[in-house]
């Protein structure tokens, strides 16, 4: 399974919905979440002050 992080507005999300079926199975499935924190990789620094 490919993860994809992203910010996405939710008129976004509808537009992926309505025009991303295929008559085959497979389409796959949307999973949002809250993002609590995130961290520079190479500094081990927080971004939570940028409020994501």
């Amino acid at each position: 399974m490919k993860e994809i992080k992203a910010f996405v507005k939710p008129n976004r999300i509808q537009k992926v919905i309505e025009n991303g079926k295929t008559p085959d199975p497979g389409d796959g499935i949307i999973y949002l979440s809250a993002i609590e924190d995130a961290f520079q990789v190479k500094t081990g620094e927080s971004l939570k002050r940028f409020d994501l």
